[in-house]
């Protein structure tokens, strides 16, 4: 539900998943219910079952063995001739595009396998065309000739009656193949392997701009952590730096007063004493100390009085 501020659409936060549903239902606009994968299913088992029963007549006539064995028959082939469509019509598309190789050769085989199954079926059908015809016993006319006891049927009844037989055969026989030809037109039209693989790059495109903005806002919190972490230390070393030069003008103070009381010289006990007091009172570095000409020389007159 979206939630509205001010009553503005238009100030309302963007989700992340805003654009990918969009995406999504962009990609469904072209799509008409009855070309969804359920319908689709659904709509090939009811055919199938349709071209069994239609196909069943005829091969419970011509499978005299066995009664079962003439349903086998006809719900394999009724399956058969409605589920070749739908991998040629794939494979028509990968033949198109270019996809895959060998596909416009193995579409070829397997158009070449329905043919020769529906044949078959027509031929069945038309050999035994002589289920179809109706019953005409009131038709048929008798000899009454002491010497024959032959019945003859009337020439225009009987081609009547090829005519009506011939009608249901070719009827019968277009059934499995309007069936199939559906099925492939369905399948065609709603399994385009290369279309799926383009909305799918799309969706995927902006996953990966969702990634590269979590990716960046990441990066902008590290630099800012950066920063932060540069100052603390430089200021922690400052600090620490600062401890040790306090540390070391005590030390020094405290030799030079070591130092006076060793040389009991007025003059450098009190030179002495004026540059502690000025190192603790001006915070005077260790390295000016080390430089001063005159510490350098009381230095050296207490290695030679050592």
């Amino acid at each position: 539900m979206k939630r509205l501020i001010n009553g503005v659409h238009a100030m309302q936060t963007e989700d992340y998943q805003l654009s990918i549903q969009s995406e999504y239902t962009l990609q469904k606009t072209d799509r008409a219910w009855w070309a969804s994968p359920p319908v689709i299913v659904t709509l090939t088992v009811f055919l199938s079952l349709l071209d069994a029963v239609v196909l069943y007549d005829i091969m419970d006539a011509a499978m005299v063995q066995s009664a079962w064995l003439g349903m086998l028959v006809a719900i394999g082939i009724a399956l058969v001739l409605n589920v070749i469509p739908l991998v040629l019509a794939k494979l028509l598309h990968q033949a198109i595009y270019k996809l895959k190789r060998y596909a416009g050769t193995m579409a070829a085989l397997l158009l070449a396998a329905f043919v020769l199954l529906f044949s078959g079926t027509v031929f069945l059908r038309f050999a035994f065309s002589e289920r179809y015809e109706p019953d005409n016993t009131g038709d048929t006319l008798v000899n009454t000739m002491e010497d024959s006891g032959e019945e003859s049927v009337d020439p225009e009844t009987q081609a009547k009656n090829e005519a009506q037989a011939n009608a249901v055969v070719i009827l019968l026989s277009v059934e499995p193949l309007v069936t199939s030809t559906a099925n492939f037109v369905l399948a065609f039209l709603s399994d385009d392997e290369l279309r799926a693989r383009i909305n799918r790059l799309r969706v995927r495109r902006l996953e990966l701009l969702e990634d590269i903005s979590d990716l960046q806002a990441a990066r902008s919190n590290l630099e800012g952590d950066r920063q932060n972490l540069l100052s603390l230390d430089k200021e922690r070393y400052q600090a620490a730096r600062q401890v040790l030069d306090d540390r070391c003008q005590i030390l020094c103070a405290r030799a030079r007063f070591l130092l006076a009381q060793y040389l009991a010289d007025p003059s450098s006990i009190s030179r002495l004493a004026a540059q502690s007091v000025a190192l603790v009172e001006n915070h005077v570095p260790l390295t000016a100390l080390a430089d001063n000409p005159n510490t350098q020389k009381e230095e050296k007159r207490y290695e030679i009085s050592a």
